[in-house]
């Protein structure tokens, strides 16, 4: 190979590595959805805990579905201050419970409000993980 030609392979192969990249982080930050939107979403119910205390707590998370069948069991260890948007499930959910150390347990059954206008009906199951108890909301 010339020098030239040998120059050319080698900005190939960096723009086929930098395209390569670019499509692998935009499917990691859900951007890659074809006509049905950005994957990860959808008909996804997203389960998301917020520590609303000055101290780091674990929230053991469970989401059980129609069928009585668990759709989620996780703990999740989190900084004060956070909120945690790693999981979701699929949109099959009849009831969530959460609990955590010194607070106890709290469950709610899942109950989507039509009029916040979520699409497919799938409202994200904020927990609210306060200094003396445990709540929910709804949100899209």
């Amino acid at each position: 190979m010339t020098g030239s030609t040998q120059a050319g392979c080698v900005r190939r192969r960096q723009l086929l590595g930098s395209a390569a990249s670019l499509a692998t982080l935009a499917t990691l930050a859900g951007c890659s959805g074809g006509p049905g939107g950005p994957s990860g979403e959808g008909n996804e119910v997203e389960i998301i805990p917020s520590n609303r205390t000055e101290e780091r707590r674990e929230v053991t998370v469970e989401v059980e579905a129609t069928d009585g069948t668990l759709l989620l069991n996780h703990t999740y260890d989190m900084e004060p201050g956070t909120s945690d948007e790693s999981r979701g499930v699929e949109n099959d959910v009849a009831r969530v419970r959460a609990s955590s150390a010194g607070l106890g347990e709290a469950s709610t059954e899942y109950a989507p409000d039509p009029d916040l206008g979520c699409p497919n009906d799938a409202e994200d199951v904020q927990i609210l993980v306060g200094p003396d108890d445990i709540s929910f909301a709804y949100t899209c």
